[in-house]
């Protein structure tokens, strides 16, 4: 048996009625609109508003608006509405328009209505219209996202007429109409579903629940809203997994099978996973082998007493008075938690059973405080009956080695770099939402203040890879350029929540890693002076993180760094010189061309299994000469770099090209070993930053270059490498070169406050054509 939690509806589609010259109702519009979006033709509306009726409520951060409408609509093609006038007579529906904080809306409409899909929106599979298409729905019920001004339907319906095939278009034009529009992207997932107790995953008549599931499903409607498809594919008899099955509870705590070789795969599938449903603690060493989704939840070790007994508050009291504590077995098992032989610790040993079997051993008097995980307690407590006389109290994580546990779910580093960050952001999404607010509520009665659970000061050091725009020197010695001015945007947000995020960038000689000697100065090669092993052997250079546009990809996320959610798109393209005759790799082919490739990087990787004749340079700027002295026909390079290098280096010419498989992620490299708190609280920062990009539209292949329009300077100051308004300015030794970096931020805890320096500004240039969605409902 196989689980999918993707949405469809199928639906047949009914031929509309026949048309009479003008409608019974009139033409004394209330409304009236004309379209070419959704037919290969203009169409005409009119609609008469016999009755309208709206209601909000509010929930917390989320405004629930009922709206009823009973209208007469005509509908007709432009310039012939005698012959095609489709009239909908007094038909009435029901809209509920639920508004989140992020600024997405739901809309579930029912009854007798009129929709259109533009081609900018999108149609889950099974959802029987065409993008683009018009069509009335008679006794219907549709569902659809909206996204700052994009549509994803997610169902419909009822009876079905498509409008556009009765009011004149054919079949064949409408197919064509669709050929340039994407649907929603399907990710499905391999999952292995981890039995944790109650009340994370469990059985439950029959079925799977809990809250790791339910968090689950939430992802899949972060995904409906961004136009992809999530399913976890779960095979019941092969993919079920507790603290029993081998390997599981040992300390890579069943990793292994989410990082199989693909010789791996062949030989034992049933072994090998995509993504682990359930809780995982995160670990230094586990971070070194998987992908962590941002924590689902955090936890500690507390206290629970007798409201009434106030003698005892802590273990100290315990101890003091000759007390006993008891714990659950599985909670003693997780958190390693002992006590010597002055202190009897009573284990509650009763299955399922055995949170209820401590507490009431603490009620009766059997032990004086009981020791759990908060998230555990709360959750028995919500169905305990005597949960009046029972008190929590500070956490005791100061007796035990590790304190706050991190717990989030895994995904395998072979993956694509487009489903990782995106199943992140979803994460993050569903947090910004409320909605994980709401179900650690349900499940716990209580929700994680986070990210107000973050140390209060947070010291990194890091590098910088020199690479214009992205990171480059002025004439003073001087830094500036993207990713400085990414840092000091993550230092800002943290300072809205009180968190001081120090991050020391050595800039000296000898420690920008793009200055290093051989394979160490190759932005994979770098990521050597990351690695936990320079940190534990005291190698030098060595760093917490790299200030640098870092491609994500599958070698680099195995094992080799974690990585900040991006701060930019990134794609390559070609370059070459102003006489050049070719424009893509293709028609180098095709001519018998030649292209220069940085032997070791990521382009060479990606891009040289496609170049017929490639020719090998040790550098970037190698390849850049290689192509000005007639060497080679073109070279490829990062597009923002490849931009910078065109405004310096006016024999160049940067083609614009999308080089097929190349559209991707720049993010910043952290060392894999890094404390889970500081790993998570950066990724946090990251993605508070750059939250309201879209980061599909930021990877769209049809993104347009346009000066813009709102710099503060006469060009944008990363494109013309101009001295900067707002410049990163550092110490520099004798020679010029600067030697530290310092970016951090003033903690002010007001979320409301900007953290926002020039990055928009970037973003700007870039924009894609869209069109608002038109909806009568």
């Amino acid at each position: 048996m196989k689980l999918a939690f993707a949405i469809a509806t199928v639906t047949a589609l009914r031929q509309a009625a026949v048309t009479r010259a003008d409608c019974s109702f009139g033409s004394n519009y209330t409304s009236y609109l004309s379209s070419s979006k959704f037919c290969s033709f203009d169409v005409g509306s009119g609609i008469i508003t016999n009755f309208r009726e709206s209601n909000t409520t509010s929930s917390g951060d989320t405004n629930v608006t009922t709206t009823i409408h009973r209208r007469d609509i005509a509908i007709w093609k432009v310039g012939d509405k005698e012959s095609t006038v489709q009239c909908y007579s007094n038909i009435s529906s029901e809209s509920e328009f639920t508004s989140y904080p992020n600024g997405s809306t739901f809309v579930d409409t029912t009854g007798d209505f009129v929709t259109g899909v533009s081609p900018t929106n999108r149609v889950a599979d099974g959802v029987p219209f065409s993008i683009p298409g018009l069509y009335y729905l008679q006794g219907g019920h549709a569902k659809a996202w909206n996204n700052d001004g994009n549509w994803t339907y997610t169902k419909a319906e009822g009876d079905i007429t498509d409008l556009c095939e009765v009011l004149g278009v054919s079949k064949s034009v409408a197919a064509e109409t669709t050929n340039a529009i994407t649907p929603l992207k399907n990710i499905v997932l391999k999952t292995a579903l981890y039995t944790n107790p109650a009340p994370f995953v469990y059985e439950e008549n029959n079925t799977w629940a809990g809250y790791m599931v339910d968090v689950a499903n939430l992802l899949v409607e972060e995904a409906l809203k961004d136009g992809y498809n999530l399913t976890y594919d779960i095979d019941y008899e092969n993919s079920l997994f507790n603290d029993n099955t081998p390997n599981i509870s040992s300390s890579d705590y069943g990793v292994d099978y989410l990082t199989c070789t693909e010789e791996q795969k062949q030989q034992d599938p049933n072994k090998c996973f995509d993504f682990f449903m359930g809780v995982f603690q995160r670990t230094t060493g586990r971070q070194g082998k998987v992908i962590f989704l941002p924590p689902a939840l955090s936890t500690h070790l507390i206290l629970l007493g007798l409201k009434e007994n106030q003698d005892f508050k802590s273990i100290e009291d315990v101890a003091n008075n000759n007390g006993t504590l008891c714990i659950p077995q599985l909670m003693q098992l997780y958190s390693g938690f002992t006590t010597d032989d002055s202190l009897p610790l009573v284990i509650c040993d009763a299955g399922d059973a055995q949170q209820v079997v401590c507490l009431d051993k603490l009620i009766n008097g059997t032990c004086d405080m009981l020791v759990n995980y908060n998230q555990q307690a709360g959750s028995a407590l919500l169905s305990y009956p005597q949960n009046d006389a029972i008190a929590m109290y500070d956490d005791i994580t100061k007796n035990v080695e590790n304190d706050e546990k991190w717990l989030s779910m895994p995904l395998s580093p072979s993956l694509g770099a487009e489903t990782t960050v995106m199943m992140s952001r979803w994460m993050y999404n569903a947090y910004k939402d409320g909605e994980m607010g709401r179900l650690q509520e349900k499940y716990f009665g209580f929700k994680n203040d986070y990210p107000q659970l973050f140390p209060e000061e947070i010291n990194i050091t890091s590098s910088v890879y020199r690479n214009p725009p992205h990171a480059y020197q002025k004439p003073d010695g001087s830094w500036e350029g993207i990713v400085f001015d990414a840092a000091a945007n993550m230092t800002k947000a943290a300072a809205k929540y009180g968190i001081k995020l120090n991050i020391d960038v050595s800039t000296k000689e000898g420690d920008v890693v793009s200055d290093l000697p051989g394979d160490l100065g190759t932005p994979t090669g770098s990521l050597q002076t990351i690695s936990p092993d320079c940190k534990e052997k005291n190698v030098s250079p060595c760093f917490d993180m790299i200030l640098g546009d870092y491609t994500i990809n599958s070698l680099r996320q195995s094992g080799l760094a974690t990585f900040t959610p991006p701060y930019i798109n990134n794609f390559v393209t070609t370059i070459r010189r102003k006489d050049g005759s070719f424009n893509t790799i293709d028609e180098a082919n095709t001519g018998g061309g030649t292209v220069c490739l940085w032997k070791g990087s990521y382009a060479e990787n990606v891009v040289g299994p496609s170049v017929d004749n490639p020719v090998e340079c040790d550098d970037q700027d190698m390849c850049y000469n290689m192509v000005k002295e007639g060497l080679c026909d073109m070279t490829v390079d990062g597009h923002l770099s490849a931009l910078a290098r065109e405004v310096t280096d006016p024999e160049l010419v940067e083609t614009g090209v999308v080089v097929p498989n190349t559209l991707g992620y720049g993010a910043f490299p952290m060392m894999t070993s890094l404390d889970p708190a500081v790993q998570i609280a950066i990724a946090y920062f990251m993605h508070d930053y750059t939250d309201g990009l879209d980061l599909m539209a930021i990877g769209d292949p049809y993104m347009t270059l346009k000066s813009s329009s709102n710099s503060t300077q006469a060009g944008d100051p990363y494109i013309t490498l101009t001295s900067s308004s707002n410049p990163t300015n550092a110490p520099t030794s004798s020679s010029g070169v600067a030697t530290s970096t310092p970016i951090s931020a003033t903690p002010t805890k007001d979320p409301t406050s900007s953290g926002s320096v020039r990055f928009g500004q970037l973003c700007a240039q870039f924009v894609l054509v869209s069109t608002l969605v038109y909806m009568l409902n």
